[in-house]
């Protein structure tokens, strides 16, 4: 399921979370154990919950998930070294992408887990920060070790992009917040002021999904969405990216009058 945001004068955010159904008994709880920037143990248990978590936190806004939820998390995870008990909530999608916050002992956010679950229980992906720090983790399920199974993550698509030509009213962000088993997790936020628009307001268009690798090299990628036809190439060069939405994806994004969902973008962070 695609997921889009449009705001025209002002933000109006849409939370579909409580018309999905599913059955908590059809998803298994996770009893896993890895590693963060590939030298810190961690173990992390997790289990459905039996009740909406999105309700705990305004953060928990699941709406910005690519794909349907099928089931919500809780549970904790630790650090081998100190054995302390870090309560984390989230989501796992259709796509098999789960996303993860964790709470310090003041009930702030501490950090994400982003990532895709590959397998039964093997969830490779990028811990992130409020900070801005990011770091590979693995995970897996702790009675078995996956020898046959690649526990590298890549890095160095993961991050924040800006559209070179952006101006103060003609703005485009690129943000790619995971990847693993050939596909990432990313987000376009864009917008601008019509010109033509009386009285003059801002226009915005967001798009967050899933895009998949078209190529070995990983310099190719492609996010299809079949059922309205929406089709947004990029392109990895060295520290830039060249996106490509087509028509349909402006149409879309009903609203968002003359934001640009493309462009060559820069990797700043």
């Amino acid at each position: 399921m695609i997921k889009r945001i449009l705001i025209a004068g002002a933000f109006i955010i849409a939370l579909l979370f409580s018309s999905i159904s599913y059955s908590q008994d059809n998803f298994k709880s996770f009893n896993l154990k890895g590693k963060i920037s590939n030298n810190l143990d961690i173990h992390m248990e997790i289990k459905p919950s039996s009740s909406d978590i999105s309700s705990l936190d305004d953060h928990l806004d699941f709406n910005h998930l690519p794909g349907e939820i099928i089931c919500q998390y809780s549970g904790f995870y630790y650090y081998d070294k100190y054995a302390k008990k870090i309560p984390i909530y989230g989501a796992l999608s259709s796509n098999g992408f789960i996303h993860l916050t964790e709470y310090n002992e003041k009930n702030k956010i501490n950090g994400w887990f982003r990532g895709f679950i590959k397998g039964d229980k093997i969830i490779k992906g990028v811990w992130s920060s409020p900070q801005g720090k990011k770091y590979p983790f693995y995970l897996f399920d702790s009675t078995k070790y996956p020898e046959d199974f690649d526990l590298n993550v890549p890095m160095d698509r993961v991050g924040g992009y800006e559209r070179v030509d952006n101006t103060q009213d003609d703005c485009t962000y690129l943000t790619i917040y995971a990847e693993a088993n050939g596909k990432f997790f990313f987000e376009i936020v864009g917008w601008c002021k019509p010109v033509l628009k009386e009285p003059p307001t801002l226009s915005i268009g967001m798009l967050s999904e899933i895009a998949f690798y078209t190529d070995v090299t990983r310099t190719k990628a492609d996010f299809f969405y079949k059922y309205e036809n929406l089709k947004i190439h990029f392109e990895f060069f060295e520290k830039q990216v060249v996106v490509t939405a087509d028509d349909a994806i402006a149409s879309y994004c009903e609203g968002a009058e003359g934001v640009k969902m493309g462009g060559t973008f820069i990797k700043t962070k």
